[in-house]
């Protein structure tokens, strides 16, 4: 029996390859600007197989089309290299095979993290290390997966670090991220008025930092990209994945973020040719989801569900239509899914997101939310916020959130604050020339949404009275007494009618 296996027959299936070989390289149908080395790595077993995670592999002189493997062997040529598609590759190879085993096999596969020989042929052969080094989260790999073995571990550096990202139609968005945790400081937040494109700009955003040479957008910065997560619970978001025939689109969706990018929301990408035709979910498919993320933060095993359960259970709404939960439910966290059933609209979100966080971001990753108050209530909002913010800093994460909340903005520091305007077709970014952190709701509606006058009907209601009216009748029609921004309305309007004004 040899050790790797690689059907040259798509649909031979994984019993047929146990027969043969110990693992499995089922080549992925990706094509990545005219190369196909894709291949989706699995170890076969008896009691179950288990799937690694997605590799690429170049063979050197390769210059287009797919890369082509023996259908069984023990190692890999000389003329081969290969990487992981993200740092969470190499974990998952250690989990299911052990330190000394993974490192065997990945020696085998010529893994350019591992192997220095393969690592040589790679840097000197341009189409190899653009093949393999593709996407911001493979780049991570390289340098992570050579930490993992060599059991490097690196200094917490503390120091802000940037992202910049330019569209080609001119918006330039500069983020900084700060770890010293003294103040909130791994979210962004990207805040604007309706149609002032902020969901476009996240979009765009969350493509190019997967895969920064892709398009005509350009990213730079200092912040290494292990995982790009894009969450959307909207219809009508602008998210999508990579791939331009519908099954490379499938595989990016059934691989998630083994890829190193995954979209959360309600449109199903996976039965979709293009971003514009995909269907929305189903309330069945919705809990599939919930059901799917639940089991896979539970096995990461680190406490944080647990912690993440706690404090979302002391916000008043959870409290009040739901019980606390009890000492057997934290211990038994599957019992989440009968409360995720009965849960409202609201509720059901901030369950499904704080699953899907707690078991999907690792060190390094990128989150980008959009919107995520439409479905909240400002406490809950609150409540999701301190969610997001624990999950960042326990897995040593960022994240991106587009809103136009002015609580959002009100938790958050300034400098982690950017307001998108458009004018004539042009889309601009600002910073906020205030404080944004704990200010008032009012003065970051004025500074945000650049508002002069107060919003709503109550001024033209207040005019009218003030008009026809003494301030003492007007202060008796209300049992409660006027507010005071009502009261000073109605005596400046008296004031400069008596004025003459």
């Amino acid at each position: 029996m040899k050790r790797f296996v690689a059907p040259r027959n798509a649909r031979i299936k994984a019993d047929d390859s146990r027969s043969l070989g110990r693992w499995m390289l089922r080549r992925m149908p990706l094509d990545e600007e005219g190369i196909r080395c894709a291949f989706e790595l699995s170890r076969l077993a008896p009691s179950g197989d288990a799937v690694i995670g997605m590799v690429r592999i170049m063979r050197s002189g390769n210059r287009a089309g797919r890369t082509f493997l023996p259908e069984t062997f023990d190692a890999l040529g000389s003329q081969y290299a290969s990487l992981g598609a993200e740092p969470g590759f190499y974990d998952r190879i250690v989990e299911v095979a052990g330190d000394h085993l993974a490192r065997e096999v990945l020696v085998a596969l010529r893994d350019i993290a591992i192997d220095p020989a393969a690592a040589a042929i790679a840097d000197a052969d341009n189409a190899i290390r653009s093949a393999l080094l593709r996407t911001s989260p493979a780049i991570a790999a390289r340098e992570e997966g050579g930490s993992r073995f060599a059991n490097r571990i690196s200094p917490r550096d503390l120091s802000p670090r940037h992202l910049r990202f330019q569209s080609s139609s001119g918006a330039d968005l500069r983020l900084e991220f700060t770890f010293d945790d003294l103040l909130p400081g791994r979210v962004c937040v990207v805040v604007g008025q309706n149609g002032s494109g902020k969901t476009w700009l996240l979009a765009r955003l969350a493509l190019c930092a997967f895969e920064p040479g892709a398009s005509k957008d350009s990213i730079e910065g200092d912040l290494s990209l292990t995982r790009i997560l894009a969450f959307s619970y909207s219809a009508f978001d602008e998210f999508d994945v990579p791939g331009e025939t519908l099954a490379e689109r499938q595989a990016y969706v059934r691989q998630g973020p083994n890829v190193g990018y995954a979209y959360f929301g309600l449109r199903d990408l996976s039965r979709s040719r293009r971003q514009e035709d995909a269907p929305l979910k189903g309330s069945r498919s919705i809990a599939a989801d919930f059901d799917d993320a639940l089991s896979l933060a539970m096995d990461d095993d680190d406490g944080l569900l647990q912690e993440l359960v706690t404090l979302l259970f002391k916000e008043s709404s959870f409290g009040g239509f739901h019980a606390a939960p009890s000492d057997e439910e934290l211990a038994d966290l599957t019992l989440l899914r009968r409360r995720f059933r009965r849960s409202s609209t609201g509720h059901k979100f901030v369950l499904l997101l704080m699953v899907q966080l707690a078991a999907f971001v690792r060190k390094g990753t990128l989150v980008l939310i959009d919107e995520p108050e439409a479905h909240l209530h400002p406490p809950l909002l609150v409540t999701f916020l301190t969610l997001l913010r624990e999950v960042l800093l326990r897995r040593d994460a960022c994240a991106v959130v587009a809103t136009h909340s002015p609580l959002v903005v009100q938790e958050t520091p300034a400098r982690h604050v950017c307001i998108v305007e458009r004018d004539i077709g042009l889309t601009g970014i600002r910073s906020p020339e205030l404080e944004t952190f704990g200010e008032d709701i009012g003065e970051i509606s004025r500074e945000v949404f650049r508002l002069q006058a107060p919003i709503g009907d109550y001024p033209g209601v207040l005019a009218r009275l003030a008009d026809s009216m003494t301030l003492q009748a007007i202060e008796a029609l209300f049992p409660r007494g006027l507010s005071g921004q009502a009261r000073g309305m109605i005596m400046a309007r008296q004031a400069r009618r008596r004025a003459g004004r």
